[in-house]
C-alpha cells in the first residue's frame, strides 16, 4: 500500500505483527495518525512511520467494541441497575460547594 492515505475510521492490519487498528484521529499540523488497536490500546504514528509499515486494509474485527464498552455503556433501559436519586447530586453538589449561599 504505498502513498497511503489514512482515514479516520479505517481499519489496518499490520503484515509484520498482524496487529490490527483503526485509525482514530489525525493530527495535520503534527503529522501524527493516531490509532486504536482492537484490544483498546492507544497509539500515534508519525507520517513517516505510517508510510514504511507494511499494511493492509482489514474489516473491523467482530469483538473489538466489547473492549471499549463500561458497565455504563450498557442497557440503559435495565431495571436491575440501581436507579440514581437526582436530588442526592445536587445535595452532593450543594455541600461541596459550601451550603445555600448561592440561592
Amino acid at each position: 500500500m504505498r502513498d497511503k492515505v489514512p482515514e479516520i475510521g479505517n481499519w489496518y492490519q499490520n503484515v509484520r505483527d498482524e496487529e490490527v487498528f483503526e485509525i482514530v484521529a489525525i493530527n495535520e499540523s503534527d503529522k501524527t495518525i493516531d490509532i486504536q488497536y482492537a484490544d483498546g490500546r492507544v497509539d500515534e504514528l508519525d507520517y513517516t512511520d505510517w508510510q514504511s509499515t507494511p499494511l493492509v486494509a482489514c474489516a473491523a474485527p467482530s469483538d473489538w467494541q466489547d473492549v471499549l464498552e463500561t458497565e455504563h455503556d450498557l442497557n440503559p433501559f435495565d431495571e436491575t441497575r440501581e436507579p440514581i436519586d437526582p436530588w442526592t447530586l445536587i445535595d452532593g453538589l450543594d455541600q461541596d460547594m459550601g451550603g445555600n449561599d448561592f440561592l
